[in-house]
């Protein structure tokens, strides 16, 4: 590791790679996908630069190198697939969601699950996503409301 990703990751934390929750669910998403958009991915893995877990753990957000070379997905930005799966009595869903044709973040339902989840359906390229970041940013971005219910 280069010295200024060094101190990134002093500053910022994250690590390198996805662990083996989220190597689960990209190896299931990876068995559903075409070969040659499963290769790509396969190839931007191994461009990471740096995983970090955010939004109170429902979401893990990836970066790559400045130099990554890997294929890029057709699309732009949209879901790659949406997940449902179940812990002990609890379900919910991961959404996988690429931006600019890279896997970019692992979106969570209900926080990211522990080792014992269970994956009960892959859907690829769901036509409607609620996105968790778009939530996220939506909280942070609306101003609040005042007593008269008008923005100020």
């Amino acid at each position: 590791m280069n010295l200024g990703r060094l101190v990134k990751r002093l500053v910022h934390g994250g690590s390198s790679h996805l662990d083996g929750i989220e190597m689960e669910v990209v190896e299931a998403v990876l068995a559903q996908l075409p070969e040659q958009e499963s290769q790509a991915i396969r190839m931007q893995l191994e461009d990471l630069e740096t995983v970090q877990k955010a939004a109170g753990n429902r979401m893990v957000c990836m970066w790559y190198r400045g130099s990554a070379r890997s294929p890029l997905l057709e699309g732009g930005e949209f879901c790659l697939a949406r997940l449902r799966i179940a812990e002990e009595k609890v379900t919910g869903t991961i959404q996988l969601m690429v931006h600019r044709g890279r896997l970019q973040s692992f979106e969570y339902s209900r926080g990211r699950p522990g080792p014992d989840f269970t994956i009960r359906s892959v859907e690829i390229r769901p036509a409607k996503v609620a996105s968790v970041a778009a939530a996220i940013d939506r909280l942070e971005h609306d101003e609040p409301n005042d007593d008269s219910g008008n923005h100020s």
